[in-house]
């Protein structure tokens, strides 16, 4: 008897995880950061409830973000990274922003938005 209801736990967990899961998306943001310091600071600023994984390649300039869009909107986290100075696809970060980024992580402001260069 145990092995059915340890069977029918296991089912019923199985289960409940894989609905959790479809309720997350998966995006691919267009970030503008230089180094690793900005991967840390990228990350750390959609580290909110609601993200379940945030991930910055540095070499490909993208932040892949997956997230609970029931619980955190993704414009709010493109808000969060404009906040620290980088620029997201098309949204260009305040300049007040970028001025306070470290010389190592001052981009060029120049590039075109939305690409993958």
């Amino acid at each position: 008897m145990k092995k059915y209801i340890v069977a029918a736990l296991f089912c019923v967990a199985s289960f409940a995880g894989t609905e959790l899961s479809a309720q997350n998306t998966t995006v691919t943001l267009n970030v503008q950061g230089s180094c690793e310091m900005c991967k840390k600071r990228i990350e750390t600023a959609v580290d909110v409830k609601g993200v379940k994984a945030a991930d910055y390649n540095l070499a490909k300039k993208e932040l892949e973000l997956t997230y609970n869009p029931k619980k955190v909107d993704l414009a709010f986290l493109k808000e969060e990274i404009l906040k620290m100075g980088y620029d997201v696809d098309s949204l260009r970060a305040p300049d007040e922003a970028y001025k306070k980024l470290d010389h190592c992580c001052q981009y060029d402001r120049n590039h075109k938005h939305g690409s993958h260069d």
